[in-house]
Formats: structure tokens, C-alpha cells, sequence
């Protein structure tokens, strides 16, 4: 089965149990299946632990092992993942990440590589030379403001969508910490020169 029909029904599950879907992958190059994490969809996992490369049998199940007996012994799904990165693979290693890490990384390498001043005008160059010639036209200029206002209320609009909060209110609770963080980043790039000229 292609990630890409594996994760649907891995979303219903992590929305069936509250966001608290752990994804242990023990097949080769499963960490691929981060692919599958999109900021402008609901995230389909809380979690993800998966080998980077071809794996050997023997190995998988010694990390399996390790994994599960440090998160039942400890109850601390970090702990666990951070004795399981200690175990040695013949091929790659172990990775392991959460939605809310996840998130942070993707939207601040985001706008530090698309939002500058430079980009946003480049991008709304390209939107001005491919707007339709039958709708009303806006100017360069009015598509850039518009992509500054999008930029400043984005870390919002992606936080309601990968973390689900119109289905599961309780995360805007849970994840408070990690909206605030991101958009204090997001807000301290976006002030700089590169940024604002």
C-alpha cells in the first residue's frame, strides 16, 4: 500500500484517538512517509518513528524491543525514542518526530526561504503574468500586500488545519505553547530588513 492511501485512514485514527496516533514504521525507508505531513492538510499522525534506510530483520526487532519496553517502563514516548536514536542500524538510523516539531521546522524553514521582500515580489510578478484575462486584475502591488497580509496570519490558518481545532477544540489548549513559540519566530524573521524592505 502507497503511503499516499496509508495516511487517509491513519488520519482517521489519529482524529478517532484525540491527535494521539503514534506511527511505529519497521520497513525500509519508512521515514519517506513524512512525506505524507502537509501544512495545508490535517497532520495524519501525532508521531512518526521509522528506520531512514533498508533495514535488516534482526535489527528492526531490537529496535521494536528497545522502543516499547522504554515506553512502557518510562511512559514517555521522548525517552523511549531517545534510547531507541542510541541503537545502531547497519543502514541509516532511527528517526523519529512529532507533529508539533514537525510543524515548528517546516513553517519557520518556510518563511525564511519564500518570504523575503525579494520572494513576495517575485511571486507576485508570476501571479500578475498569469491572472486570467476575463477576471478583474489586480496590480503587482495589490498582490503583494495581499501575500504580506497572508504571511502575517498564516502560522494561524496552518495551525487550525494540521492540528484539526474545529474537530478537536482541545488543541488549541494542548498545542497553546507551540502556536505561540511559532508565531513569535515567525513575527521576529518577518520584522527583519531582509524581510520588511
Amino acid at each position: 500500500m502507497p503511503w499516499t492511501e496509508l495516511a487517509p485512514m491513519l488520519g482517521q485514527l489519529n482524529l478517532a484517538t484525540q491527535f494521539n496516533l503514534l506511527l511505529f514504521l519497521a520497513a525500509c525507508n519508512a521515514f519517506y512517509f513524512i512525506e505524507e505531513m502537509s501544512a495545508i492538510r490535517p497532520v495524519p499522525v501525532y508521531a512518526i518513528v521509522a528506520p531512514t534506510d533498508t533495514v535488516d530483520p534482526g535489527e528492526v526487532m531490537r529496535g521494536t524491543n528497545i522502543y516499547y519496553r522504554t515506553l512502557f517502563d518510562s511512559g514517555d514516548a521522548g525517552i523511549a525514542l531517545n534510547e531507541l536514536k542510541n541503537e545502531n542500524l547497519s543502514s541509516g538510523y532511527w528517526f523519529g518526530i512529532t507533529a508539533e516539531k514537525w510543524f515548528e521546522e517546516t513553517l519557520v524553514n518556510y518563511v525564511q526561504t519564500y518570504c523575503s521582500s525579494k520572494d513576495i515580489a517575485d511571486r507576485a510578478r508570476s501571479l500578475y503574468q498569469t491572472q486570467s484575462h476575463m477576471s478583474p486584475r489586480k496590480s503587482v502591488g495589490a498582490l503583494k500586500r495581499g501575500l504580506h497580509r497572508e504571511h502575517k496570519e498564516f502560522v494561524e490558518k496552518y495551525f487550525q488545519k494540521c492540528f484539526q481545532t474545529n474537530v478537536i477544540p482541545a488543541n488549541v489548549t494542548r498545542f497553546a505553547a507551540l502556536r505561540k513559540r511559532v508565531d513569535i519566530t515567525v513575527k521576529n524573521i518577518l520584522s527583519t530588513h531582509r524581510f520588511r524592505h
